[in-house]
């Protein structure tokens, strides 16, 4: 044993002895009627509450005991033995107890060893127990060590009968983390549910009336007592913030249709909202390519990521590339053949081939390969686009292949009135919206196809200046256009023309080469070949429902599309 070991162990046995006999006190304290003879300096050494009553005048020369009302004799005698004996008295049933004289008493290292000593105890089983502890005694080192388990295990913590006990502040963080490890959103939102219909029981958070006798317990009770009169009342208050903050979109079907047969979520007329887009990115596996809501964001552990994927062309070739959360841009393929027009579907991208070529080519993001599937009856530039359970074909005639059949077999459903060049295609209720540049007369022009009739029709309005070269975007089911001068029109459908143009106002004062434009949680993402370098490359906007800000980077990509890829796909960045 150390010489400082040896010296340590004999001053506190001393100090100890001195305690046990109070030959030299010098102050009384009083719990509960029990009295301890102890010795200013000491406590006062140790405790910064009787540092402060030491010091005062009052009590410098007063001889009456010291009344501790908020502290039972068997606690402070163990705070004794630990400041005069330097024992180790905490305990699994004492722990509480003694946090709260050492928070009480303003025994730094008494905290700080009850810090430790918690911190070390944390399980899955208790770790929102620990987490409200936390809270109470503020303590920073075991709020991070609950709060991690409860991350790292949350897909068994959700369907723990006290995951309800968490306060609307933690269970919202815990929502919104990105680190959250599950491998179904469905253990989120069954979560929330239950969080949202507990109803804790005022019977079950009795307190005393003896304010001068209360112990940490019973004080703790009436705290969550007051904490159970404000849960009834409020909870159901959070319900719209959680959902928003889950990932309402990539939950089960089920889960989601589940959603509607609980009361609480039924009665309150801002969810329907929340609940409604995440039910169109169920029912609409078309639009999945061209907008990514918040709710669709995969978090940290999935083997998924959120990405936007671009085509880039250098003849023969075509790179398809990936850009992630970050930024970081990474080449996934190199395609010996050109892709006419790219488009996603659920989870699977679809493309025509190049000029003249019947072959319909596939890429499924988990299956992570290229296939080429039977094409069209007749040669010709097609071009793609979804709607509905449909993919639509567009060039002089118009073919529709069942998503759902899955035999590929394309079916003709009409013919376009004018043939164009430089196709162009969006979507505006039922109708598909065909810009182009008629072939005999050089004009641009705008033509309409009915999917529902599947009659064709020729905007017959004063086009705005603005609508040619153009580029089209979504967020949700609203249709865009967006022009070089940074002009914005928004497709509504109507009677007359069946579409009409709302100028929404300029996203940006200099003209731009478009390349491409996406959606991609609630920022508008325009690819552009060229870029003055004085220009600012992100900014808020107001202009465009869904909207809050614009980034602009400069690539030379024809098509953008928002997809979930393997995470194992992306290892090769872009030099």
């Amino acid at each position: 044993m150390a010489i400082s070991d040896i010296l340590s162990r004999s001053i506190f046995q001393n100090l100890q002895e001195e305690l046990e006999h109070s030959t030299f006190h010098d102050v009384i304290i009083s719990v509960q009627n029990t009295e301890f003879k102890s010795h200013k300096f000491i406590l006062s050494a140790n405790s910064k509450y009787f540092k402060n009553i030491f010091t005062t005048e009052r009590d410098r020369t007063s001889s009456a005991p010291i009344v501790l009302k908020n502290i039972i004799p068997e606690t402070f005698s163990l705070v004794l033995d630990c400041i005069y004996g330097g024992k180790d008295v905490l305990t699994a049933a004492n722990l509480v107890e003694i946090w709260h004289a050492a928070v009480y008493l303003e025994i730094d290292f008494l905290y700080q060893a009850c810090e430790l000593y918690q911190t070390s105890r944390v399980t899955k089983e208790n770790c929102v127990e620990m987490a409200n502890q936390a809270k109470t005694f503020k303590s920073k080192k075991l709020k991070e060590a609950a709060w991690n388990m409860i991350i790292k295990e949350f897909k068994d913590i959700s369907r723990r009968q006290d995951v309800v006990l968490l306060d609307a502040e933690d269970m919202l963080q815990i929502i919104n983390s990105e680190d959250l490890a599950i491998d179904s959103e469905d253990y989120v939102v069954n979560a929330i549910v239950r969080w949202v219909q507990h109803s804790p029981e005022i019977s079950d958070c009795k307190g005393t009336d003896d304010n001068s006798q209360m112990d940490y317990k019973s004080r703790e009770k009436e705290m969550h007592k007051e904490n159970c009169n404000n849960s009834i009342k409020k909870r159901k208050n959070y319900i719209v913030d959680m959902l928003k903050a889950s990932r309402l979109c990539l939950v089960s079907g089920s889960c989601l249709q589940s959603l509607l047969d609980v009361k609480v979520i039924a009665e309150n007329k801002q969810c329907f909202p929340v609940i409604c887009k995440a039910l169109q990115y169920h029912v609409q596996p078309d639009r999945r390519g061209y907008h990514c809501p918040p709710q669709a964001i995969h978090r940290a552990n999935s083997k998924l990521e959120n990405v936007i994927v671009s085509f880039n062309y250098s003849n023969p070739a075509c790179h398809m590339s990936c850009r992630t959360l970050d930024g970081t841009w990474y080449l996934v393929a190199t395609l010996q053949y050109i892709l006419a027009s790219p488009i996603l579907y659920g989870q699977t991208i679809y493309s025509t081939g190049p000029a003249n070529s019947a072959n319909l080519y596939s890429y499924c993001t988990v299956q992570k390969q290229w296939k080429t599937l039977h094409g069209f009856a007749t040669l010709g530039t097609h071009v793609l686009i979804g709607l509905d359970r449909h993919l639509y074909a567009v060039s002089s005639t118009i073919y529709r292949l069942q998503m759902m059949e899955y035999t590929y077999v394309w079916e003709s459903v009409g013919n376009i009135l004018i043939p164009v060049t430089d196709v162009t295609l969006t979507a505006c209720g039922t109708n598909i919206v065909i810009f182009g540049m008629d072939t005999s007369s050089r004009q641009f022009k705008v033509q309409l196809f009915d999917t529902l009739t599947f009659t064709c029709t020729v905007y017959t309005d004063q086009l705005p200046d603005q609508i040619k070269n153009s580029k089209p975007f979504h967020v949700y089911n609203g249709s865009y256009i967006l022009h070089s001068s940074g002009e914005v029109f928004k497709l509504t459908p109507c009677d007359k023309n069946k579409v009409q143009f709302e100028n929404k106002g300029k996203l940006f004062d200099r003209p731009l080469t478009l390349c491409a434009a996406v959606t991609f949680k609630d920022n508008l993402i325009i690819a552009v070949s060229n870029i003055d370098p004085q220009m600012t490359r992100k900014w808020e906007t107001q202009i465009i429902d869904g909207v809050k800000s614009v980034e602009v980077i400069e690539r030379q990509s024809t098509f953008l599309l928002n997809a979930a890829f393997p995470k194992s796909l992306l290892l090769t960045k872009e030099t």
